[in-house]
């Protein structure tokens, strides 16, 4: 299942987005989304979130517990940090922070 919301006016996405079990894309792209919603890590079977163009300042550290993740694209947000959680995702294959703010990248996710 996709859930595709993108070019919208969107300020987060909603609570509700962790009841879909099913979901396994969202591309929530080119909105005005400034934090990620923590039900998100309820959506199991998400294998691909897109997050290009909004205005994300963080990867918060419950994107860690989304095991099925292979593509991160959270390109040209404000990004300053990514926690270290994020290394955990292991089938992750692809991770793009391109067009970021970020000072550095912790060691964890060099194994990426």
């Amino acid at each position: 299942t996709s859930l595709d919301v993108c070019c919208n006016l969107l300020l987060s996405l909603p609570t509700s987005i962790g009841g879909l079990r099913h979901l396994t894309e969202l591309d929530a792209s080119d909105n005005r989304i400034s934090d990620l919603s923590l039900s998100l890590t309820d959506c199991y079977s998400l294998t691909r979130l897109t997050m290009r163009s909004n205005r994300l300042a963080e990867l918060p550290p419950s994107l860690g517990g989304m095991p099925r993740l292979r593509t991160l694209s959270a390109a040209d947000n404000l990004i300053t940090l990514v926690h270290p959680s994020l290394g955990a995702c292991t089938a992750l294959t692809l991770l793009d922070l391109s067009r970021n703010l970020l000072p550095s990248l912790h060691p964890t996710l060099a194994g990426l």
